[in-house]
């Protein structure tokens, strides 16, 4: 992985300097998309793999894609079709 943080995760990030605020929810929402993408992308889409990086199980994985919109996306986070996710 290139990053352990996203750009927003801390006070200097583009988040704060546009306005965002400190919601914790959305926060740990945003840190756990830019962790799943980044996994998905180390492991070229294998969600398998991905979620062995993670340390979760895979149906937890998937639960977490759904929730965050995230299923059936490529590694490069361009929106893609919700039956073309893999296993």
């Amino acid at each position: 992985m290139a990053t352990l943080f996203p750009p927003d995760a801390f006070t200097g990030g583009a988040a704060f300097e546009s306005g965002a605020t400190l919601d914790l929810r959305s926060r740990i929402l945003a840190y756990e998309r830019h962790l799943i993408t980044a996994a998905l992308a180390e492991t070229g889409g294998n969600q398998r793999r991905a979620a062995r990086l993670l340390g979760i199980l895979p149906t937890t994985l998937h639960e977490k894609l759904k929730r965050l919109g995230l299923r059936g996306s490529p590694p490069d986070g361009t929106p893609g079709n919700p039956g073309e996710a893999s296993a």
